[in-house]
């Protein structure tokens, strides 16, 4: 799970976004994004959520099964 915050914390810095803007973007307060960016209070929802209001597509690999397309 703390990979996936620090890829949303990277994707947010990477536009510039504060994490008090990409709360707002999503309807969460500051500390909510930064404890999704520690990994913590983190659901597939959630993910979505962000990299959708971020204009990001996201996809999930695993092993053999292949990659599914989160958003």
């Amino acid at each position: 799970m703390f990979l996936i915050g620090e890829a949303i914390k990277k994707a947010r810095q990477a536009q510039n976004l504060t994490q008090e803007d990409l709360g707002k973007l999503v309807g969460v307060q500051k500390a909510q994004i930064s404890r999704i960016e520690n990994g913590k209070n983190l659901t597939f929802a959630t993910v979505i959520r962000l990299f959708k209001a971020m204009g990001i597509s996201a996809k999930l690999e695993i092993g053999d099964l292949g990659k599914v397309a989160l958003c």
